[in-house]
């Protein structure tokens, strides 16, 4: 690599750390917000259904109907903490790299760097997986647990 494009590569990778933490930040907020607003929103709504004691069978719905929306709520908990880490530890590996071209590629201070940033690199890709899927599972049981109460209410009031 050329001098000017290790300089470019370094200035591409400081922005991408900067991109990670803006995207952790934008994940934790905006999605995940209305998945909770609503999964909660629709528990309260079973709650107050349930505060009205109709017959014991439509009580039982309406709790599995809630535990369905707490479990979304939950699953997204578990979704910002794998994107937390997923992002936390993309910009560390960033980090290194952007160190590592400072370094000899023959020395053994990069090579053991690089065997890091591979490492780190796997554990990010891992938390990103998990983030995907419970982003998936919590959209999912919120849709189910919607389709629920609304089948229900329908149904019995």
């Amino acid at each position: 690599m050329t001098e000017q494009e290790i300089k470019e590569e370094k200035e591409y990778l400081k922005e991408h750390v900067k991109t990670s933490y803006s995207n952790a930040f934008y994940a934790m907020q905006r999605i995940d917000l209305l998945i909770i607003s609503i999964s909660g929103a629709a528990v309260y709504i079973c709650l107050e259904i349930i505060k009205m004691k109709p017959p014991v069978t439509n009580v039982m719905c309406f709790k599995i109907t809630g535990a369905v929306l707490i479990s979304a709520i939950i699953s997204n908990f578990l979704s910002q903490m794998f994107s937390f880490k997923a992002n936390l530890i993309d910009s560390h590996c960033k980090d290194l790299m952007i160190k590592q071209f400072n370094l000899d590629e023959s020395s053994d201070e990069y090579k053991t760097q690089d065997k890091v940033i591979t490492h780190q690199e796997c554990i990010a890709s891992i938390y990103d997986k998990g983030t995907k899927i419970t982003n998936l599972l919590s959209v999912s049981l919120m849709i189910v647990g919607l389709i629920m109460i609304i089948t229900f209410i329908s149904i019995f009031l």
